[in-house]
């Protein structure tokens, strides 16, 4: 299982039929998107030919960085 499934994934069962079932991993698309949200924004930030690169947001990455706060707030409720 990946860290993404891993912090994003409920366990769901699976009836398979004959014999035992058994769980899956189901993962949540909404903590999947804030967390593609992140990764983006993080990766802008190190590799950003502007202002990111000495600590400053450029507008790209204020952009992205609300674009996860929005993801994240969506996924907490």
């Amino acid at each position: 299982m990946s860290d993404l499934e891993a912090r994003s994934a409920s366990r769901q069962w699976i009836d398979t039929g004959s014999g035992p079932g058994r769980m899956q991993p189901v993962i949540d698309p909404k903590a999947a998107r804030a967390d593609t949200a992140y990764r983006e924004f993080l990766d802008h930030s190190q590799n950003c030919p502007g202002s990111c690169r000495i600590g400053v947001n450029c507008a790209t990455a204020t952009k992205l960085q609300h674009v996860w706060r929005d993801a994240k707030n969506e996924a907490i409720s």
